[in-house]
């Protein structure tokens, strides 16, 4: 299968075992090798079970995405707000005053989340102390608690995309061991019907299994 993505394998494989069990013929003989009705349903079985699994994987990637999404908007929107402040804090305090170096009003914004996270969070913390500075610039106790609430959401999108990641790792974990019981169970089912049909090699091509 490395030749192949996995969907164009799993339709050869369905029809090779479509094909082998509406050929009469070819069920008498398969059943002989051990392929009765019963080994032959589990094969159907199989890939019925992998396909439910693959289609619940992509969904659980496309939730991942979503919520991925849904994180980078959360921090864009509170990132807007908190960046609107650090200019009004800048503008309102003096820079003399430890409120400055309290409220990090130099140096750079943090970058990753978790560094933007703890520091927004202080700076909204601290930042009641300077509203009698910023209140002649619309900051209110009300903007304030808006903002930390904005923060908030940030922190539950975090959570939720976790929670998509560790679902989507569940997901594919068992598509692939489902994958790797069916791939045993093509392998050996080929193997057994190149020895029935060793000499026949049409009825092999009727199945969809390259003689040699």
């Amino acid at each position: 299968m490395r030749n192949k993505g996995i969907s164009d394998s799993i339709q050869d494989w369905q029809l090779t075992i479509d094909a082998a069990r509406a050929d009469v013929t070819i069920t008498k003989e398969l059943a002989k090798q051990g392929y009765n009705a019963d080994r032959m349903t589990e094969g159907v079985g199989l890939v019925s079970e992998f396909k439910e699994q693959q289609q619940a994987y992509q969904q659980a990637i496309g939730d991942q995405c979503g919520a991925t999404d849904a994180l980078q908007l959360a921090q864009e929107t509170a990132n807007a707000t908190y960046i609107f402040h650090v200019k009004i804090a800048r503008l309102a305090i003096p820079k003399d005053r430890d409120l400055w170096r309290t409220l990090q009003l130099n140096g750079i914004r943090e970058k990753s989340l978790n560094g933007w996270l703890e520091q927004t969070e202080s700076f909204y913390n601290n930042l009641p102390e300077a509203l009698p500075l910023m209140k002649n610039h619309g900051v209110t106790a009300a903007s304030i608690e808006q903002a930390k609430e904005q923060i908030q959401a940030v922190r539950d999108a975090r959570v939720s995309q976790t929670h998509r990641k560790g679902a989507t790792q569940i997901s594919k974990q068992q598509r692939d061991e489902t994958l790797a019981r069916l791939e045993e169970w093509m392998e050996d089912f080929i193997r057994t019907a190149k020895f029935v049909y060793a000499k026949n090699p049409q009825q092999l091509e009727s199945l969809g299994i390259t003689a040699g």
